[in-house]
């Protein structure tokens, strides 16, 4: 499980926020079932530890999921 979010120059945190608050603050859930094709999908695009962390252990991140059992098993 993740969590992404984006912040401006509120300095509350999302916790403080109610639910429909703003217009701009939701949800978006992802089943499990979407995993796999949705990380190979972000992959694709350019997201992945490398691009997310420009680092030798972000580097070797990138390459063992590329080449590994759940990068192979995905179908496109």
């Amino acid at each position: 499980s993740g969590n992404f979010t984006l912040h401006g120059s509120d300095r509350r945190g999302l916790e403080e926020f109610e639910v429909n608050e703003p217009d701009w603050l939701f949800v978006i859930r992802i089943p499990a079932e979407n995993k796999l094709v949705l990380r190979k999908r972000l992959f694709e695009f350019g997201v992945h530890a490398q691009s997310l962390f420009p680092t030798l252990a972000g580097v070797c991140q990138a390459i063992r999921y590329r080449y590994g059992p759940k990068f192979m098993k995905v179908r496109n």
